[in-house]
């Protein structure tokens, strides 16, 4: 009988790590080399196994699905050329924590004859790995509502929870301690200090009413550094100009902020509560608020230019809803809708509504101010009341007012009713006896009005002062200034609508709305005349 001796040669098993740490765990930076050294001790405890790829994502996030992830990716295209046959990871959590993804890594892997399995948790197999997968997204879900709590408390607390510092401020104490406090130092090469550079813009917009871009101006000019240059640091990765630009000078004054109040999480992409918290004030309440006005004020009527438009900040358009702006031609003043301007990948497709001459509707508007102005008795009794502080006055004027609107209620009513018999939708006695209630109800209405008319000339004439028309019309008289009669149709236009006739046709209709009683319907175009308003 002859003996046989076997020698049992090893099968060598090919391993791939891989490791993650996301920008969520950044109290636990260092585990990134805690899972390279538990997974090489693991692969040096078995001779069987030969490590033929390490993979690493370090900082990114374990929502972002595996393939997309850089050396997530990566692992997935070498498992494709059968380059492993195991992947080792320290977690399964690594692999992601997302409810789904981890799984469609693991079917994946399957599919190339390939394992996956976690030094805590074993192969990842049957019914737990989908169950440690469910945990983790549990997990991180839990951790994020934690971090976001504390957060939250600690903004309600008035600390400083991190992120860039507004202009003006700065960052004093450290963590538990860290408060916002003005910035009153001036740096080095810097006229003044931020804090005095944020009281000098609101001073300047809300005091003197310049413009935006003015206020930029003169920063540049004065050698103010902005933050950007304070700090040696860029936008997002990419470097600034170091100038004060009139965008940066409007996104300052609208930043509640400097009236006491912070609001922490306002500028976040995701859907989370704004935490509101108080610091030290830069400005007063009354001073914040005036330059809101005057913002507003001047998106109406822009001071960036030296030429007055008329109708500037009063004309909207039909068509978009959005307003027309101000533009000169050969000498001429011409109005187009700011949809016509914009860029279509920003706003959608572009408005086609045309421009308009201001020389057509300018003259128009202007010459019933104008009449008015010269005649303005019953406004002028209307703000006396008002300022006098006359209940009487106001009682008349209130009903007036309502008794105006039930009749021009009592006459869309009878619109309609007219419409109805027309389409025989009612018969003819229904109509006529319908009709016959409407007209008595108007008739009892015009005769209240004409009642109340009188009262109030008898008491508006116990008030009027003659010597203020007789001033309006010298004034009127003497020459107004291209900006006090821009003034004058801001606040005497409520809005002008611009209907733009079909591509055939060219033709623009105004409907205009003045907050006195007036109106004018006119067309503008090549040989359209403009009829008498």
């Amino acid at each position: 009988m002859t003996d046989v001796l076997l020698q049992t040669i090893p099968t060598t098993k090919r391993i791939a790590t891989y490791e993650r740490v996301s920008s969520d765990e950044q109290r636990e930076r260092h585990t990134i080399l805690l899972q390279q050294a538990a997974l090489e001790r693991e692969v040096e405890a078995h001779p069987e196994c030969h490590l033929v790829g390490r993979y690493v994502d370090d900082g990114v996030s374990g929502t972002i699905p595996f393939a997309k992830r850089p050396d997530g990716g990566r692992l997935m295209c070498d498992a494709g050329c059968g380059l492993f046959d195991e992947v080792l990871v320290y977690r399964n959590d690594r692999i992601g924590r997302d409810p789904i993804d981890p799984l469609l890594v693991q079917r994946d892997l399957e599919y190339h004859g390939i394992r996956l399995r976690s030094l805590q948790e074993g192969y990842a197999d049957g019914l737990l790995f989908p169950i440690t997968v469910a945990v983790a997204s549990d997990e991180r879900k839990t951790l994020l509502r934690r971090s976001a709590d504390g957060m939250n408390e600690a903004a309600r607390q008035g600390r400083y929870c991190g992120g860039i510092v507004a202009y003006g401020y700065r960052a004093e104490g450290h963590k538990n301690t860290s408060r916002l406090v003005p910035s009153e130092i001036a740096p080095p090469g810097s006229p003044m200090s931020e804090a005095a550079v944020v009281r000098h813009i609101f001073n300047r917009l809300a005091a003197d009413g310049w413009s935006c871009r003015k206020i930029a101006d003169e920063l540049n000019v004065l050698g103010v550094r902005t933050k950007y240059v304070l700090e040696g640091r860029g936008v997002r990765g990419f470097r600034t100009q170091g100038l004060w630009g009139a965008g940066r000078i409007q996104n300052m004054v609208t930043n509640p902020i400097y009236r006491g109040e912070q609001l922490y999480g306002r500028r976040s992409d995701k859907k989370r509560e704004v935490v509101t918290a108080q610091v030290e004030p830069l400005v007063s309440e009354e001073l914040w608020g005036a330059a809101q006005e005057t913002l507003a004020r001047n998106r109406a009527v822009a001071k960036n230019t030296q030429r007055v438009y008329l109708l500037r900040g009063v004309l909207k358009c039909a068509r978009c809803g959005r307003n027309f702006c101000g533009t000169s031609s050969h000498g001429d003043s011409w109005y187009r809708c700011d949809g016509t301007l914009r860029r279509s990948d920003l706003v959608g497709e572009r408005c086609s509504a045309k421009r308009l001459k201001g020389a057509y509707l300018e003259p128009i508007v202007w010459r019933d101010i104008e009449c008015f102005l010269r005649d303005p008795r019953d406004i002028l009794i209307e703000l006396q009341r008002e300022t006098a502080g006359d209940p009487e006055g106001e009682r008349l004027l209130e009903e007036r007012r309502r008794l105006e609107v039930a009749l021009g209620e009592r006459r869309e009513e009878r619109e309609r009713l007219i419409d109805l018999h027309q389409h025989g939708d009612i018969s003819r006695p229904e109509f006529e006896q319908r009709a016959e209630q409407i007209r008595d109800a108007a008739s009892k209405i015009e005769e209240r009005l004409a009642a109340l008319a009188s009262q109030e000339d008898e008491h508006g004439d116990q008030h009027l002062d003659p010597d203020l028309l007789a001033e309006l019309r010298h004034r009127l008289d003497e020459g107004l200034t291209a900006e006090q009669r821009q003034e004058i149709v801001r606040l005497l236009v409520r809005d002008i609508t611009i209907h733009t006739g079909s591509d055939s046709a060219r033709t623009q209709r105004a409907v205009i709305r003045y907050r006195f009683d007036g109106a004018v319907a006119t067309c503008t175009d090549r040989g359209s005349s403009r009829p008498p308003a």
